[in-house]
């Protein structure tokens, strides 16, 4: 057993090397009760501000990752994928005409600032999404 055990006492070191100001410390570890040992220290490096990590290639959000982030939403509101919080098919029209509507929006508000593979793949989803949206809405007026 430790001398620090049987009497009841404990040591707390405090071994940051900054101090609350953001300042370098003059000694690696302050002994906190007690007197620090003084240490050798090798001069403090340049403080640099930290920089956000670049996200993969894969995972940059570009004009197509977002129209087919929301032409899959629309597609889980159709009920055509199942919902991933209950894994079934749940059509939810209210929610997948808005979404359709947004990527309308996202047609009408980059005309002519759109390169040409932009343009079709947008004018391709929305053509998709009306006509099945036609389609889910018939199938759910129609008497089974």
């Amino acid at each position: 057993m430790r001398n620090s055990e049987q009497d009841g006492s404990f040591k707390v070191s405090d071994k940051r090397k900054f101090t609350s100001d953001g300042e370098p410390r003059e000694e690696s570890s302050e002994t906190i009760g007690e007197a620090a040992t003084p240490q050798a220290k090798a001069p403090a490096a340049p403080r640099t501000p930290p920089t956000e990590p670049t996200p993969p290639e894969a995972f940059q959000m570009t004009f197509e990752t977002l129209v087919l982030s929301l032409s899959s939403t629309a597609m889980v509101q159709l009920g055509l994928v199942p919902d991933p919080a209950t894994n079934q098919p749940e059509p939810n029209l209210p929610a997948a005409r808005q979404t359709i509507d947004i990527l309308e929006i996202l047609q009408q508000k980059t005309k002519g600032n759109l390169d040409e593979s932009e343009s079709k793949l947008l004018d391709n989803i929305l053509y998709e999404l009306r006509m099945t949206f036609l389609e889910v809405n018939q199938s759910i007026q129609e008497p089974r």
